[in-house]
């Protein structure tokens, strides 16, 4: 290429490069198309053969299981592509999902539809209870520790209150007297079966009392609400009363080998811990459903299996576990006494909105006599 030395030949020097430089341009253009067209061809190419090479190794495959004489039938299935599929079952999956949440949301619908009219929420429910247990177990409180400065009020208890304590004295007393002969009978329990036995039906005790709470719910009963609130109050102030009653008495246990007689030595025998919070449970459920014979007999059933129990493993004497339904059927009546008297009481006196005449607004009290 000659190209002109004089700066100011500028002209000439173009038109001598010009010329060359696109021909050199298209050259190399006509040069790389040639090369990615060979490349692509050669990559066609080689997918085909690796296709082919597929396509005979399952025909090989498949020949291993064909019968002599049977001709080859493509399968459908083959052709298909796993990404589809599996789009199409999260597809399906999720249309399903999606109707299950519509008819659930129409049965919800319906179901609201059907509750009448005055019904409350369980949540409502709830709340209420929530509130009346808080007042109740302050005024629960109160009551107990101020129990001593009303000492003098226990000579105004009625004469059935005075009966039913005297008979829970009478069978404790009774049943001392039995306690050697019953340990006898109860110890051909097999260890393992009586602590089955405790274990299972205590379990039933406690699940009778969140059951008779959850009926309460589902029927929108307050009486039977407010009994199971009761039934926990009273779950939860049996067990410091027989940490109490076990320092009193410090009866030895049928296993120490002293006899039934071995009061005030430091045992722990009277009363049971583990029989004691099943006898409230029965007084519980029994009293919320006026004690009818099948809600009373299943549950005081279970709280004597546990005591059953207890002694079937050498734990407890028979009166220990009378003198247990005396302090767990005691303390579930005095809560529920102090409860229905204090209910009672708030029923007699109602505070409401007052509107008079010449829009005169107030405060109404009205108690009842």
């Amino acid at each position: 290429m000659l190209v002109a030395r004089d700066p100011l030949d500028r002209a000439s020097r173009t038109e001598v490069q010009s010329p060359c430089t696109l021909g050199h341009l298209d050259g190399d253009a006509a040069n790389l198309g040639s090369v990615l067209g060979e490349k692509e061809a050669a990559h066609d190419l080689a997918e085909g053969r690796a296709g082919r090479a597929r396509e005979h190794d399952r025909d090989a495959r498949e020949s291993r299981w064909r019968r002599p004489g049977e001709a080859h039938v493509p399968d459908p299935a083959a052709s298909r592509v796993l990404p589809s599929r599996t789009v199409a079952c999260n597809t399906a999956f999720v249309r399903t999902v999606q109707a299950v949440a519509v008819l659930l949301a129409l049965l919800g619908g319906v179901a609201r539809a059907a509750e009448p009219a005055g019904s409350r929420s369980v949540v409502d429910m709830m709340y209420g209870d929530l509130r009346w247990a808080g007042r109740t177990v302050l005024a629960d409180a109160k009551a107990i520790v101020t129990a001593p400065l009303r000492i003098g009020e226990v000579r105004h208890a009625s004469a059935k209150t005075w009966l039913t304590a005297a008979a829970w004295i009478v069978g404790i007393g009774a049943s001392i007297a039995l306690d050697d002969p019953l340990r006898d009978l109860t110890r051909r329990i097999d260890d393992d079966a009586a602590a089955t036995m405790q274990t299972a039906a205590s379990t039933v005790s406690y699940v009778s009392v969140g059951a008779l709470y959850l009926a309460g719910l589902a029927r929108d009963e307050e009486r039977w609400r407010h009994a199971a609130l009761t039934g926990v109050e009273s779950l939860a102030v049996v067990p410091p009363l027989v940490r109490l009653t076990k320092l009193t008495f410090g009866r030895q246990r049928p296993d120490a080998n002293q006899g039934p007689t071995a009061w005030f030595e430091d045992g722990t025998s009277f009363v049971s811990d583990a029989a004691t919070p099943p006898f409230a449970a029965a007084e519980v459920v029994s009293e919320a459903l006026d004690y009818k014979w099948w809600a009373t007999i299943p549950a005081y059933a279970s709280a004597i299996a546990v005591g059953l129990g207890r002694m079937g493993q050498d734990r407890h004497w028979a009166s220990d576990i009378v003198g247990s339904a005396a302090l767990g059927v005691g303390t579930t009546q005095v809560f529920t006494a102090m409860h229905a008297s204090r209910d009672a009481q708030a029923s007699r006196l109602a505070l409401g909105p007052f509107a008079g005449p010449a829009r005169a607004l107030g405060l109404q009290v009205t108690l009842r006599f």
